[in-house]
């Protein structure tokens, strides 16, 4: 009798020891992994296309005199075109948590026009002239700041270096059904600013999609344009056309990216 009780109690201590190693590994059993989501960190590249419209300042006089110059000096564009542009750009981001940090350099080729319209001469009534101007293609190495509110939105503001060819192309028209004078497209690269701001949608973590709206200051740059053609013989003395040309623009562009080894966030809960 004794030796039964003995097993018996045996058996019970066992599953007891047993039931607290059990629970002993229950209490320090490991939460489950954090959920691992991926970012914006990476290297991307992609295209953007869309509208551009633009300003144009025309300022100076010739270096060799014509009567119609003197009183165009610091002349604006009075109408403007929205025309196209389309490009690419190539970065990196940085993100912590929310933030997200970034470089990002940018090259678009262009076809935004402005002009002042006719400008009747005031001491030939019937002599008119027109500045043209054209922002033919233009860049920015610029740095973005966002935030990131889901793991598939970003919203950034931008800001950086720009620079711009822009050509210009005066002309004199007479009362005839002809050109008296036209003069040849002048070019130059001009140096400035931009500032900007956009939406970023990530799909399947790497394709980017997003809208960005940028205004660029290029600066004010000297243009020569000489005479290329004349009318009639001793009328209308070539000149050597000189002017300061300064150039803003607005453009508004669809962007999409494809982005690299996107960073993971780590989703805590």
């Amino acid at each position: 009798m004794k030796t039964k009780m003995i097993t018996v109690l045996s058996g019970i201590l066992s599953f007891g020891a047993v039931g607290a190693a059990s629970a002993a590994d229950m209490a320090v059993k490991a939460p489950p992994p954090p959920l691992v989501v991926p970012g914006w960190q990476g290297f991307y590249i992609g295209v953007n296309g869309g509208g551009g419209w633009a300003d144009t300042t025309f300022s100076g006089i010739p270096v060799t005199g014509d009567h119609f110059l003197t009183p165009l000096t610091s002349r604006s564009t009075g109408n403007n075109n929205g025309d196209w542009v389309a490009g690419g750009q190539i970065g990196y981001n940085w993100q912590w948590n929310q933030f997200v940090l970034g470089l990002e350099g940018g090259w678009s080729g262009a076809d935004v026009h402005s002009s002042t319209g006719l400008i009747v001469d005031p001491v030939f009534p019937g002599e008119n002239i027109r500045l043209n101007s054209k922002v033919e293609q233009y860049g920015s190495i610029v740095g973005r700041a966002g935030f990131a509110p889901t793991n598939n939105w970003l919203l950034y503001v931008r800001g950086g270096w720009a620079a711009a060819r822009i050509v210009t192309n005066p002309q004199d028209f007479f009362p005839l059904p002809a050109t008296l004078q036209h003069f040849s497209s002048g070019a130059a690269w001009h140096n400035g600013w931009t500032v900007g701001a956009g939406w970023e949608f990530k799909v399947a973590s790497n394709w980017v999609f997003g809208l960005e709206y940028n205004y660029y200051d290029f600066g004010s740059e000297r243009h020569f344009n000489p005479t290329v053609s004349t009318v009639g013989p001793g009328v209308g003395a070539p000149i050597f056309y000189s002017q300061d040309v300064k150039t803003t623009m607005s453009t508004v562009t669809g962007r999409i990216s494809y982005l690299f080894n996107a960073g993971p966030v780590v989703a805590k809960y």
